[in-house]
Formats: C-alpha cells, sequence, structure tokens
C-alpha cells in the first residue's frame, strides 16, 4: 500500500510500504524493480526523490534524513538477483545525516543476520557520504564509483554492495 507522511516542516509526501517480505510494515525508500528508471542521476535529483512509486523510484536524500533524523529506524533490504536467488540483510538502526553533511549514511546498528543472509557488506559505506554522477564523495582517488556503476550509493572506495 501507499501511505501518506508528513513531516514537521515538510510537505506531506506518500511512500510504499510492504508487509509481505519481512513480516510487519516496512517504508520502502528504494526499489529496482525494471530498466525504465535510470538510476544515474544528479544530486539534485537524489535530493527530491524520482520515479514511480509503484514500479522503481528513490524516496529522496532530503525525506530519508528527515525521516530517519526523528525517531529511530531499522533498515530491511530486500535483494533478488537476475536469476530470481532471494537474499536480505537487517540493520537494527539506520540514520542518514542532513545535506550539509553530505548525507552521510551516519547509522547502521547491529547487523542482523539469519537464513537467506545477504551478509554484512553495506557496513562498508558506513561514514560514507552519498555519491551521485555529479557529485564525487566515494573516497576513491582513482574511480568515480557513482559512474562506474551507474547509480549514487554511499559508495566506499568502489567496494560494492
Amino acid at each position: 500500500s501507499v501511505q501518506r507522511v508528513q513531516l514537521e516542516g515538510m510537505a506531506p509526501f506518500r511512500v510504499p510500504c510492504e508487509s509481505r517480505l519481512a513480516g510487519r510494515g516496512w517504508m520502502m525508500v528504494q526499489q529496482r524493480t525494471d530498466n525504465n528508471i535510470d538510476f544515474e542521476q544528479n544530486w539534485a535529483t537524489y535530493r527530491r526523490g524520482f520515479g514511480d512509486l509503484y514500479g522503481s523510484f528513490f524516496i529522496g536524500l532530503e525525506k530519508l534524513h528527515r525521516l530517519t533524523s526523528v525517531q529511530p529506524h531499522e533498515l530491511y533490504v530486500h535483494l533478488v538477483s537476475f536469476e530470481g536467488r532471494t537474499t536480505q540483510a537487517h540493520y537494527d538502526r539506520f540514520r542518514v545525516e542532513g545535506e550539509a553533511q553530505g548525507y552521510r549514511l551516519a547509522e547502521l546498528g547491529e547487523y542482523q543476520g539469519g537464513a537467506g543472509d545477504a551478509g554484512d557488506a553495506l557496513s562498508d559505506s558506513l561514514g560514507q557520504q552519498f555519491s551521485t554522477i555529479d557529485r564525487d564523495n566515494d573516497g576513491s582517488a582513482s574511480r568515480h564509483c557513482a559512474a562506474v556503476y551507474h547509480g549514487a550509493w554511499w559508495h566506499n572506495n568502489c567496494s560494492q554492495w
């Protein structure tokens, strides 16, 4: 379902929620279901968010920062490979800092492993600022990770999630 969210100082926005995968309601902040949406976007586009809430989208860095700053949040990552293999990762805390800090991945909390485990690769991104095609914050002196991987992320020296 798609829910309306209202945060202090922001216009209301809609966010998809998922309850089938992890047994309770989760706000979805990114989904890549097809190639109809280009994730190789600039900083301003990632800041505000883009895509189709019923298909491929990114919620927006400012919304993500504001959501994770008002109260504690967990992060559940559900991955499906091109071959249909499903894995997941779960962190008991998740917080993204504001634009002045480069939307730094400030907190992940403890990794919760389990069956179908995707591994703890996201911990490599802890402390990293967000990188886009026009803002290289990845820590690599020789490569621009957002360009190499054709998508923005909290890239850390081009380590892959």
